[in-house]
């Protein structure tokens, strides 16, 4: 009887995975694997990585990969700056409202890409109801300057994406010994020794942990690039630019190339990840 409860209960098991195991196959693998093949793969399923290589080969795609790095660590850079320090005063420091303050912070979390982009470049861009206003004050008629390019994807993505940093290095701070710092304090050590010798190091693996997740982000991302790159284009355009005119080789090799970035990351990531637990 015990046997044949352990069976049921095993089989149930199995039907609750049944969904999850077709969710991942169907949106997940499936896609995937596509995207391989009509990459690697000619019409009677021989393997051919020549248009691959000759894409990569030509200076404009070496281009296009390099915006999107660019694009990337800018990304980590701006927003881990901005994130942190929004962390850190909201988190770090006791005043009222911070609930309302935490709740404003993860904001952009919530507005969808494509909105926000237009709402900056309605707000701030070169016309924009801001910029306009500040023009007349001054007596500037007409547009003060050209939102677009990579400036404006970095501007635009600071304060969209800045959450990954926000979050997780605020749920850093939040779990520091206050007792540790007010010992440290109580034996003369410096705001600059006690960041060093005991923030940092307990807020590492969440810099870490967001720095990677913004990179993936970044380079991911489309609205921004889109919307204002303009000349500036990155691989997530390219995609959309090649399936516009019908070539699903050309958006397959693309999709590749930025699978194989991501998966650098997360390799690298991995790597380092390992070493610290080794240490």
């Amino acid at each position: 009887m015990k046997s044949y409860l352990k069976l049921i209960l095993k089989n149930k098991i199995y039907l609750l995975m049944l969904p999850v195991v077709y969710i991942i196959g169907v949106f997940i693998i499936y896609p995937i694997l596509t995207t391989i093949m009509t990459a690697f793969f000619e019409e009677n399923t021989i393997f051919n990585s020549d248009f691959f290589f000759k894409f990569i080969s030509i200076k404009k795609n070496q281009a296009i990969i390099l915006n999107t790095l660019i694009v990337g660590i800018c990304n980590v850079l701006f927003c881990g700056i901005f994130g942190t320090f929004l962390a850190f005063l909201v988190n770090y420091y006791e005043f009222r409202f911070k609930t309302l303050a935490n709740i404003l912070g993860i904001i952009p979390i919530v507005i969808p890409g494509n909105l926000y982009v237009l709402s900056f470049v309605k707000l701030f861009g070169g016309t924009g109801i801001i910029t306009s206003s500040i023009g007349n004050i001054f007596g500037f008629k007409g547009q003060l300057y050209d939102f677009s390019g990579l400036l404006a994807i970095i501007i635009i993505q600071t304060f969209s994406q800045y959450i990954y940093f926000y979050s997780l290095v605020g749920s850093g701070i939040e779990k520091l010994d206050g007792s540790l710092i007010e010992v440290a304090k109580s034996m003369g050590a410096s705001p600059s020794k006690i960041f060093k010798d005991i923030i940092y190091p307990a807020l590492k693996p969440s810099l870490f942990a967001a720095g990677v997740i913004t990179f993936i982000s970044g380079v991911s991302s489309f609205a921004a690039p889109y919307m204002v790159g303009k000349k500036f284009i990155t691989l997530t355009v390219a995609i959309a630019n090649a399936k516009s005119i019908g070539s699903l080789r050309f958006a397959s090799v693309i999709s590749i190339i930025l699978m194989f970035l991501v998966i650098i990351i997360l390799i690298i990531s991995d790597y380092f990840e390992k070493i610290k637990k080794i240490k």
